[in-house]
């Protein structure tokens, strides 16, 4: 759909004819209940659009054939069960995964959190973890962990994804000697968040 463009202004006493009227409404924010009931009524929205839907107080622009909220969560995967037995390969963390397909290129942030414990009574050793996209690792941060000790390990990495690419995302965890554990817990949860950052 071609998107109207420019400032619409009439001239006193023009008739205000449907197709300008539209055009108008268009380039206005639209209110809608919920995502449900914008795309029943306005299945072909252009780039460019405003949307507004009550449900989540949230205002949407159209890019790329999407709908997006301004710098927004895409995705969330958390874990509150912990896992252990890390040694030295890489291993994915349990539920920090996420996955998306963009149709224009788009800038997106990729934050990991979780406790690390050193496994066992046995030497100090250091936890490597990483955030993977597509298998390629963009993002790695190497800690020490001595005996009994916990470790707050956060990560973030930013990057574009090309116009129809799908982005998988995938935290993994490692040691350098012996083994680690990741903690979680409904009160201190590892999670993975994947944010909209804008246009690539």
């Amino acid at each position: 759909m071609t998107s109207p463009t420019g400032r619409k202004v009439v001239a006193p006493g023009q008739t205000i004819t449907s197709e300008w009227g539209n055009a108008v409404w268009d380039q206005s924010v639209n209110v809608f209940t919920s995502p449900a009931d914008r795309d029943s009524q306005w299945p072909s929205p252009h780039d460019g659009a405003m949307a507004y839907t009550t449900d989540s107080k949230s205002y949407w622009h159209r890019v790329g054939g999407q709908w997006l909220q301004a710098r927004t969560e895409l995705t969330f995967g958390w874990n509150v069960a912990g896992q252990s037995g890390f040694g030295q390969t890489p291993i994915a963390i349990s539920g920090l995964t996420g996955s998306i397909t963009f149709a224009a290129a788009r800038r997106v942030r990729c934050v990991v959190t979780f406790l690390a414990q050193k496994g066992g009574a046995d030497l100090a050793s250091g936890a490597v973890s990483q955030i993977l996209l597509n298998g390629s690792a963009i993002q790695q941060q190497n800690v020490d962990i001595g005996v009994n000790q916990i470790h707050a390990i956060t990560m973030e990495a930013r990057t574009t994804l090309a116009a129809g690419i799908n982005g998988a995302f995938t935290a993994t965890l490692m040691s350098t000697a012996g083994f680690v554990n990741m903690l979680g817990s409904t009160t201190y949860p590892a999670f993975m968040a994947i944010d909209d950052l804008g246009p690539g």
